[in-house]
């Protein structure tokens, strides 16, 4: 019986030995831990409000007496409000927005006997303000990275008024136009949006009774506008 039993201990030394050995010997494997990419791109889709500061400028084509054409210029800084909604599909971006500008652009002009073309009667010395403008516009843009690159186009109106010193009168009215634009919007990881913007309108002729037959002026508008958005 005793040899026996130091029969059994021997053999399972043996094994056990056998086994720790092939384990010491084997490879082992290293462990490879795959993590699911993360889409780190940011999301332009959904509302969005923003303020923005703008210098413009004004080309008026004054028609005086609607006998003589004359033109003169204005510009001014002001700022702005605007609020919009975006869609995303893919780096595509396609969007509406609405604006309200309170303008500032102001500049006189002369038309008299004295000057080229000459206006005859009492001549028209006017001074044209840009009241303020509102609007609504398509946009569509690519993004890349962080940033959005767009283009808009859209319908404008516009508060204008005409005072002209050698009548003298004072006329408000408001003009129809249309707006294009290109630009470019950074997208902070707090959704905060820097965006800079060019924007060209134009606005067709309205009549101003500043004599007895009234003066037609037409206009475009060119702004650089700078700005902050917020999305949600």
């Amino acid at each position: 019986m005793k040899t026996l039993f130091c029969s059994i201990c021997s053999a399972s030394l043996l094994l056990g030995g056998s086994v720790l050995a092939g384990a010491l010997d084997s490879p082992v494997l290293p462990t490879t831990t795959i993590t699911a990419p993360q889409n780190t791109a940011n999301d332009w889709s959904g509302f969005y409000i923003g303020a923005f500061a703008a210098y413009g400028t004004a080309g008026i084509n004054h028609d005086y007496d609607n006998n003589v054409l004359f033109g003169y210029s204005a510009d001014g800084i002001s700022g702005g409000v605007q609020a919009g909604y975006n869609f995303q599909s893919g780096n595509m971006v396609y969007g509406i927005e609405a604006d309200w500008y309170l303008g500032g652009e102001t500049g006189s002009g002369l038309c008299d006997s004295g000057t080229t073309p000459a206006c005859g009667g009492t001549g028209s010395q006017p001074t044209f303000t840009l009241d303020r403008t509102v609007g609504v516009k398509g946009r569509i843009g690519v993004v890349k990275g962080d940033m959005l690159f767009f283009g808009s186009a859209g319908w404008s109106q516009a508060s204008i008024t005409v005072t002209d010193t050698l009548q003298p009168a004072t006329v408000s009215a408001t003009h129809q136009g249309f707006t294009v634009g290109a630009g470019l919007e950074w997208m902070m990881n707090n959704g905060v949006i820097i965006s800079a913007e060019y924007q060209y309108g134009v606005y067709g002729p309205v009549s101003y009774p500043l004599v007895t037959t009234p003066d037609t002026i037409d206009f475009t508008t060119g702004a650089v506008r700078v700005g902050v958005k917020l999305g949600f």
